[in-house]
């Protein structure tokens, strides 16, 4: 595992996430990524239907990085950083595509210890603003790129413990949804239509809540735009 925090204020990474926060937000961006490594396979051929059909090919060799970016911030009261954020994302690598799987994201309730203006919320920036860095360092020309994630509400994924401050905001899977929904969507805009500087041949966003019509799961989406599927 590579340690490459507290993140220098030359980092790419550090000035990603200036340009998410407002000014005067103080804190500190801790980032561990680990090397490539061969893992196994995301997806597998399908199976032989008849026996005069050829071989299968192998599954595509798969690598798989991990990343950790911790946030804290200064509690005035105990004159010593806490953490208030944390995001695992594994970055997975074929030949063909680029598949970046937010793992876990969660919060510990101390961001009311730094000031910001309502109602910007810089869970959301960092998390935006730490996803686009990674979108920019991972792209390969000509190559797919998928940015996939399970939304499934829980009071605590990184935190034990957390659950316990009264200060947490704990959203239900219908909030969490349409969080991530506004997580996503300005990536949407920013590499998509809005921005054809990026020359991304097609940027497009999927969305599959299950148990809902596509009636019902249009009203998560921020805007119904041409750039959301509902569906696979």
């Amino acid at each position: 595992m590579t340690p490459s925090g507290p993140q220098t204020r030359d980092s790419p990474l550090v000035k990603a996430l200036s340009q998410a926060l407002p000014e005067g937000f103080h804190c500190t961006a801790w980032h561990l990524s680990t090397t490539p490594t061969v893992t196994e396979a995301l997806c597998y051929p399908p199976a032989l239907t008849s026996t005069t059909e050829r071989r299968p090919i192998k599954p595509l060799k798969t690598y798989c990085e991990k990343h950790f970016l911790a946030v804290s911030i200064t509690d005035p009261a105990r004159a010593k950083d806490v953490l208030a954020l944390g995001l695992e994302i594994y970055v997975y690598t074929t030949t063909f595509s680029t598949a970046i799987f937010v793992a876990k994201a969660d919060s510990t309730g101390y961001l009311h210890l730094q000031s910001t203006p309502q109602p910007f919320s810089p869970i959301r920036a960092v998390t935006v603003a730490f996803l686009n860095f990674l979108v920019e360092h991972r792209r390969r020309p000509s190559k797919q790129l998928i940015i996939n994630l399970f939304a499934r509400a829980q009071s605590q994924y990184l935190f034990p413990g957390s659950v316990q401050n009264s200060k947490k905001h704990i959203l239900d899977d219908r909030g969490l949804i349409k969080w991530w929904c506004r997580v996503l969507n300005p990536l949407l805009d920013d590499h998509g239509w809005k921005n054809p500087t990026r020359n991304w041949d097609r940027v497009h966003g999927y969305l599959v809540i299950p148990g809902l019509d596509d009636y019902e799961t249009r009203a998560f989406v921020p805007r119904a735009e041409a750039q959301h599927t509902i569906g696979h």
